[in-house]
């Protein structure tokens, strides 16, 4: 029976029926497992995600803060450098008055030389 050729074995397959039915139950065990695995694999890394992103944060809240405090010295830096300028021109000025005076002084001495040796005779 050439068109019944496939139905010559019916029985085999029928028998073989407790196999196969086995077998797909070990494949959907294996399969529950291996699912179960992956999704404690998948626990773990969330979990380490989860820490990762807490260091991330920690560290982020820490680069703000070196800001801040980076920015706090340099405005006390600049404010400083200000304060010095402008002593430091305070400085020159009172120098530059020292020197005019010192000037005063020696000439208004040289005056009263020359005024002691003009009335001195000699």
């Amino acid at each position: 029976n050439q068109l019944g050729g496939e139905f010559d074995r019916p029985n085999r397959y029928q028998d073989n029926s407790d196999i196969y039915a086995r077998d797909d139950q070990a494949l959907l065990q294996e399969e529950d497992d291996i699912i179960t695995s992956q999704d404690a694999a998948l626990e773990k890394i969330t979990g380490t995600a989860k820490i990762l992103q807490h260091y991330g944060r920690q560290i982020g809240d820490e680069v703000d803060d070196q800001l801040d405090m980076l920015d706090d010295v340099e405005n006390g830096m600049e404010n400083t450098n200000r304060r010095l300028k402008r002593e430091t021109q305070h400085v020159e000025y009172v120098r530059n008055k020292a020197a005019a005076g010192g000037m005063m002084c020696c000439i208004f001495l040289l005056i009263i030389a020359i005024v002691v040796v003009a009335i001195i005779p000699f």
